[in-house]
């Protein structure tokens, strides 16, 4: 008995030390909230009695046709939502699987090593994604339309990593691949993701291989006839002056560059002039990793955006009492952006430290990286979430969309500080100091989490 006792506690802790184990605990985790949060209210309550009370496949064409015309291009995301809000249980049970395939998916894309501390570190920084946003149009109707595109584009590009990384992927995911990415790329930030990352990767190994990659050229083309079928859908025309009279009636008097400002300050006021666990630990894996070049000009570049962040988003009511000029800049988003006018340079100030941060960081990026396809990657990854969030100042509704819109940065950032703190873990093997970084890793990543999800569990 007591040996039975002993190979069992055995096998537990060699379980709960497993790589796989940080999934496993994820995965507990989102099934309790997705039992947890009440759902059938915003839109998911509409595409419930859209469809009339006998819904069927005729009708669903129908009505996708008539969507087609007047409304979307997201023809395959929502015939699955018309199906789905009638069995908001599968639902529950779906999305929690897609939650946790993002994690694994983020594991093996960016966890080479197959490392227990990364996978916990992925976990973690997934859990500070504030995933109330995922409620700001009803549940289904958010997840369906933006984390459902996000987990399908993953294991999309699955195939395109495995190559890059040079390992084999199994015929069943190559052929699952075009599927899941003709579905993310039905929703249009995710499709401009997807045609950008798979289009400067596939190049990449043109130019590695010295070969074309027919296959990976296929998954560009069809990421650029998705964004042509979406550019030219007459729903999304005709969407775009409906919810300029809805939701920004003074959208259509703007410039281009006054769209292009609202788009580029909102995005970053959300990061750096808010409290924002993410950001706050891509910051600080940016300036770890950074202090360690030998240009002081890298050092401090990779040290202002967190900084920066303590000043604005984290610490302003301790900042505020001694610099408060400078602290009051995270208050001048409005509507309009920051007010930025070319012939007023006192308007000019906020847009300036935004500017001297996303600089930095993609210094930081490029130059503390040693590896030089990784700094490139790196900063493409920054900049290409970064791009996803800035294009909605081009929408009507740039406001109205509340934060679902930013899954695609955060993603982004997620990312990059998973490269980043594989190269902090590296370091760590390197210097024989493994422990010590792990547990104040894990510690700092694990109060960060909490930081996020803190007001999910006490909503």
């Amino acid at each position: 008995m007591k040996q039975t006792l002993k190979e069992l506690l055995v096998k537990v802790k060699s379980f709960v030390t497993s790589r796989y184990f940080p999934f496993v605990a994820y995965g507990f985790l989102m099934l309790a909230v997705h039992f947890l949060i009440p759902i059938g209210h915003g839109d998911d309550g509409f595409f419930v009695t859209y469809l009339g009370d006998q819904p069927s496949i005729s009708k669903l064409m129908e009505v996708l046709g008539k969507r087609y015309q007047v409304w979307t291009s997201r023809l395959l995301i929502e015939a699955v939502l018309f199906l789905l809000v009638h069995v908001p249980l599968l639902w529950r049970f779906l999305d929690t699987l897609l939650m946790i395939a993002i994690t694994v998916m983020l594991s093996l894309i960016f966890n080479e090593k197959k490392s227990t501390t990364v996978n916990w570190a992925i976990v973690l920084l997934v859990l500070a994604f504030p995933f109330e946003t995922m409620d700001t149009a009803g549940w289904i109707a958010t997840t369906l339309n933006y984390s459902w595109p996000l987990a399908l584009g993953l294991f999309a590009l699955l195939p395109l990593a495995n190559y890059v990384n040079r390992k084999k992927t199994p015929l069943w995911m190559t052929i699952l691949s075009f599927p899941a990415l003709l579905f993310a790329a039905n929703q249009e930030l995710m499709c401009a993701v997807l045609l950008v990352v798979s289009g400067v990767v596939t190049l990449y190994l043109w130019r590695r291989d010295k070969k074309i990659l027919w296959l990976f050229v296929a998954q560009v083309v069809l990421c650029a006839v998705s964004m042509i079928f979406i550019l030219t859908c007459p729903g999304n025309s005709a969407r775009t002056v409906a919810e300029i009279g809805s939701w920004f009636p003074e959208f259509a008097g703007l410039s281009i560059f006054q769209k292009l400002e609202i788009g580029y300050s909102s995005s970053l006021y959300e990061f750096l002039m808010k409290r924002n666990p993410i950001f706050l630990a891509f910051c600080a894996l940016l300036a770890a990793v950074g202090v360690k070049h030998k240009r002081i000009s890298v050092r401090v570049a990779s040290c202002i955006p967190l900084g920066a962040h303590l000043v604005f988003g984290q610490l302003p009511g301790v900042f505020g009492q001694v610099i408060p000029h400078i602290v009051g800049l995270n208050g001048k988003m409005t509507q309009f952006g920051t007010g930025f006018q070319l012939t007023s340079p006192t308007t000019w100030l906020p847009d300036i430290v935004l500017t001297v941060v996303v600089a930095c960081i993609l210094i930081a990026l490029f130059f503390a990286i040693e590896d030089r396809i990784l700094a490139a990657f790196s900063c493409v990854l920054f900049l290409v979430g970064f791009a996803s969030r800035v294009v909605m100042g081009f929408s009507p509704t740039v406001w109205a969309s509340s934060t679902r819109t930013f899954i695609f940065m955060y993603f982004s950032l997620i990312s990059v500080s998973i490269i980043l703190f594989n190269i902090l873990m590296q370091y760590a093997l390197t210097a024989k100091k493994t422990k010590t970084l792990t547990l104040c890793g894990i510690g700092v990543f694990a109060v960060i989490a909490l930081d996020g999800i803190l007001p999910l569990l006490v909503a």
